[in-house]
């Protein structure tokens, strides 16, 4: 019976943040300070500046996920694009809650604007 505790009690811990992998591809010379202020496009026709994509980032939810929110994931995602340089962020795909998941899921391509 205790390693059933133990094991539940390592799941809960290990489990509760959101499953986030981030893939960078180049990065520029520096990153910026957490909650620096980018923009964020969930449409690529709204871009009017050429850009590189410099990184990409995917939220889930790992099954045990708590806190994981629109504003959280957002946050996440947000945090990570200051920390890699990027200048903007592309919501490439978008999950709400729903019978599946109640977590807020979502992949992003961070951009860094050319001049």
């Amino acid at each position: 019976m205790s390693k059933f505790l133990v094991l539940f009690f390592l799941i809960c811990v290990g489990g509760c943040a959101s499953n986030t992998q981030l893939n960078v591809y180049s990065q520029p010379e520096g990153s910026k300070p957490i909650g620096c202020d980018l923009e964020v496009y969930r449409d690529p026709g709204f871009i009017k500046k050429s850009f590189d994509i410099i990184a990409s980032i995917s939220v889930d939810d790992t099954g045990f996920t708590v806190n994981c929110g629109l504003e959280k994931t957002m946050k996440t995602i947000r945090d990570n694009a200051c920390e890699v340089g990027a200048d903007a962020v592309l919501i490439t795909n978008e999950k709400s809650p729903d019978i599946w998941s109640t977590c807020y899921r979502a992949d992003a391509a961070m951009l860094v604007f050319k001049d």
